[in-house]
């Protein structure tokens, strides 16, 4: 387990964390997952294990409770952010730009950009890495794509 703040830590998630995570991911998300294409609880769970299986999944703990987590992929050219996501009671006190802070740390460690995506019905998580100096890059479909490059590589 790494901290990344003072009353708060990082750890890589387990299989007994799995179905906390779910619940997390359907509360945050499903509203978003509705407007655009509805949601299918077969296909979300489908999905979801997908995404469990294809990720490097931490979970985000404060007090020894999950309060969110963190899914990325690691490319050879650039980490993908594929999840962030905080329990609604412990959004917009900082944890989150914490934790963006601890990847992007780790993403200039290895002289590797950011790469993500967001639901265009989601302007507030736009809003959210735009403030981190995140670009916008091209919109795909549903989802506005996002780029934040180490400041050392002059990009």
């Amino acid at each position: 387990m790494q901290n990344f703040s003072n009353s708060h830590q990082i750890r890589k998630a387990t299989n007994d964390d799995y179905d906390h995570i779910w619940n997390l991911h359907e509360c945050l998300f499903r509203s978003h997952i509705e407007q655009i294409w509805g949601w299918h609880d077969d296909w979300q769970q489908e999905n979801f294990a997908k995404n469990w299986s294809s990720s490097e999944t931490s979970v985000i703990v404060s007090q020894e409770k999950i309060i969110g987590y963190l899914q990325i992929v690691r490319e050879p050219d650039h980490i993908f952010l594929k999840n962030l996501g905080l329990h609604p009671l412990f959004q917009n006190q900082g944890i989150g730009q914490r934790v963006m802070n601890y990847l992007m740390k780790m993403a200039q460690s290895f002289k590797v950009p950011i790469k993500l995506s967001v639901f265009k019905t989601n302007p507030r998580a736009e809003r959210f890495y735009m403030q981190l100096g995140f670009k916008k890059d091209e919109k795909v479909g549903q989802f506005q794509n996002m780029i934040w490059r180490y400041p050392s590589n002059g990009k």
